[in-house]
């Protein structure tokens, strides 16, 4: 478990060598806009972060906060 209700778990990315960058691109490609729509994010066996969608929030944590423009 690397996300737990929108928050990041950095104890648990840090052992995994995962990234908040990493994680927020797996949202994204789970279609989600916001860190608090998930309720979780789980490394997998293979290597992928699974997402497990949550309830939507209503302050949200932008995901494309740290994308920049080309």
């Amino acid at each position: 478990l690397i996300m737990h209700q929108g928050e990041f778990l950095d104890r648990a990315m840090r052992a995994q060598r995962i990234t908040r960058d990493e994680v927020m691109a797996a949202l994204r490609s789970n279609g989600l806009m916001d860190a608090s729509q998930a309720a979780a994010g789980v490394l997998e066996t293979d290597g992928t972060i699974a997402v497990i969608k949550g309830a939507e929030q209503e302050a949200p944590k932008p995901t494309l906060a740290t994308v920049q423009k080309p």
